[in-house]
């Protein structure tokens, strides 16, 4: 057997696993929606409805999959990275997110509550339909953050 055989398998195998986490990780969200298992729009929720697709809160919807999934601690390890950060790096390859008009890969919310408001930031889904079966309402009390108050000023 050649000395390289091993280096190759042990790239491929993770390329693989990363593709797997991120494809495992929909089909986990998916199905933790559908089962309500993962709630949706409440003041807790870790996945909201917002511009009529899913948004998904980072990095803790990743944190409660890697909990859930023990086994990625040892990649993590490997890569000098924490659980949940190999999972969303994982998700991210996938390319299933919105980009903001920045081209950056996290959003801001603006979660108006009745004392008080605060952010949230996460992803933004291209399809709803990859964490929904059907695309409920969005949350009236979530909205996008106005990124042109962002931007730096000239």
């Amino acid at each position: 057997m050649p000395e390289t055989a091993p280096a190759t398998d042990a790239a491929k195998n993770s390329t693989d696993s990363a593709q797997n986490h991120g494809t495992n990780f929909l089909a986990w969200l998916k199905g933790g929606v559908i089962s309500h298992r993962i709630i949706i729009n409440d003041a807790k929720a870790r996945v909201h409805t917002v511009d009529s697709t899913a948004f998904l809160v980072s990095p803790d919807i990743f944190k409660r999959y890697a909990l859930e999934h023990p086994a990625i601690e040892h990649e993590a390890k490997e890569r000098n990275l924490e659980a949940w950060q190999v999972v969303q790096r994982s998700f991210e390859k996938l390319k299933k997110h919105r980009k903001t008009p920045a081209g950056l890969n996290i959003w801001t919310c603006l979660v108006k509550g009745p004392r008080k408001s605060k952010q949230l930031r996460g992803y933004l889904l291209i399809e709803p339909t990859d964490v929904f079966s059907e695309v409920p309402y969005d949350n009236p009390v979530i909205s996008l953050a106005d990124l042109a108050d962002k931007e730096p000023s000239e």
